[in-house]
């Protein structure tokens, strides 16, 4: 299964009831790393990464915290909430997020906590090769800035290769859209019904890459 680990993004949270939260998770824009290159996190992406998450493309997705050197964890120890719900808008990826009693206890003392997204691509299955949330990382150490805050929502009413991109360098939206259109133009659009003639019939297509998948997500 291959992986996108993203930059950490801040602002408040939105808090909707006692233990139940809703935070930007992933802007609209692009992310030059320099192992897996340009990936263009525009609206096909975001789009897809919510159908996927929506559909069950994995048991759990957690709300977890860095660990002590700012990388990404899946310690359970490490685990503060379960994301619940994921909406792509027109300014990023949003994610309702249920909050542990730890998880609500740290965001009343942290509102702005900045987040993190891992990504994922599984290697077998019904979501081979599409991107799912993996995770919603918390850090005080952000790389993205601006992020829309954390708000409250009233309850009242797998294994394989991973790419940690907190190396790389975001570019949001506006200095985005001209590398888009140059990428669009030049990148090869992955086509899963085009069959190698050298692979016999009824073996998978190859997983495209991230940069690949960043153009031709819309599956």
């Amino acid at each position: 299964m291959s992986a996108v680990q993203l930059p950490y993004h801040g602002r408040t949270a939105d808090r909707r009831g006692r233990r139940l939260f809703r935070k930007q998770v992933l802007p609209v824009g692009t992310l030059e790393h320099p192992a897996a290159g340009r990936v263009d996190f525009g609206p096909s992406m975001l789009s897809e990464l919510a159908r996927n998450f929506k559909a069950g493309a994995l048991d759990v997705c957690p709300f977890t915290l860095a660990d002590a050197e700012n990388r990404h964890s899946d310690d359970p120890e490490r685990v503060r909430g379960t994301v619940r719900d994921v909406e792509a808008t027109s300014d990023g990826l949003y994610a309702t997020i249920e909050a542990t009693p730890a998880g609500a206890a740290l965001l009343a003392d942290h509102p702005s906590l900045p987040v993190s997204v891992r990504l994922k691509r599984p290697e077998s299955g019904p979501f081979r090769g599409r991107p799912v949330l993996a995770h919603v990382c918390g850090t005080l150490d952000p790389l993205i800035p601006g992020m829309a805050p954390w708000q409250t929502i009233d309850a009242s009413d797998s294994t394989g290769q991973v790419l940690d991109l907190s190396a790389g360098s975001w570019k949001p939206e506006d200095e985005a859209a001209e590398r888009r259109r140059e990428a669009e133009a030049t990148v090869r659009t992955y086509d899963p019904g085009a069959v190698p003639a050298d692979q016999h019939a009824g073996s998978e297509p190859p997983t495209p890459t991230w940069a690949e998948a960043a153009i031709s997500s819309s599956c």
